[in-house]
C-alpha cells in the first residue's frame, strides 16, 4: 500500500508539472513576487500584487468598500485591510457614505491616480524581463495570451 501511495504521489507530482492549473498557479506566484520586487524598488513598500484588483476597481469618484469586495470576490475584512494599506501610503482616501454613515467609501487620491498610471509600465517591465531572460518570443507570448484569455472567458461563463 505504501508503494502504491508513493507511486500515486510521484504521478501527481509529474502531472502537476504540466497541467494548466498548476502551471498558472506557479506562474501567478512567481510573477507576483517579481512585480512586488519592482514595486518595492519604486518605493511602494506596503503595496503588492494583492492590491492590484482593488486598484482596478476603484476610481476618483469613490466606491463603497462592500461593493468593492464583492466585485473582486474577497471578504469585507480582506478589502478593509487592503484599503487600510492604501490609505496609509496616501493612495486612497476614505469617507463615510452621504446617506448612510455605516458605509465606507474609498477613492483614489492624486497620489493614487499617479500610482495607477505607473502600474502599466511596471507590469510591462516585468513582462519584458521574463521574455528577455526566458527566450520566449513575442509570437509565443501572443499565442499564450490568446490561450489564457480563451480559458478565462470559458471559466467566466461556467462560473455564472
Amino acid at each position: 500500500m505504501a508503494t502504491q501511495s508513493k507511486n500515486q504521489a510521484q504521478n501527481y507530482k509529474e502531472f502537476s508539472e504540466h497541467n494548466l492549473f498548476a502551471l498558472t498557479h506557479k506562474l501567478d506566484r512567481q510573477m507576483s513576487n517579481h512585480i512586488n520586487r519592482l514595486l518595492r524598488a519604486r518605493g511602494y513598500e506596503t503595496i503588492s500584487t494583492r492590491h492590484l484588483a482593488m486598484f482596478d476597481n476603484i476610481d476618483t469618484e469613490g466606491i463603497n468598500i462592500k461593493l468593492l469586495a464583492e466585485r473582486i470576490r474577497i471578504s469585507k475584512q480582506a478589502i478593509s485591510h487592503l484599503v487600510k494599506d492604501a490609505v496609509q501610503t496616501g493612495l486612497v482616501s476614505v469617507k463615510t457614505g452621504k446617506t448612510d454613515a455605516r458605509q465606507v467609501i474609498a477613492k483614489l487620491t492624486d497620489k493614487g491616480i499617479e500610482f495607477v498610471g505607473s502600474l502599466q509600465p511596471i507590469i510591462m517591465e516585468a513582462q519584458a524581463n521574463i521574455l528577455r531572460e526566458s527566450g520566449i518570443s513575442e509570437e509565443n507570448l501572443a499565442i499564450t495570451s490568446q490561450v489564457l484569455a480563451a480559458a478565462s472567458a470559458y471559466l467566466g461563463k461556467v462560473e455564472h
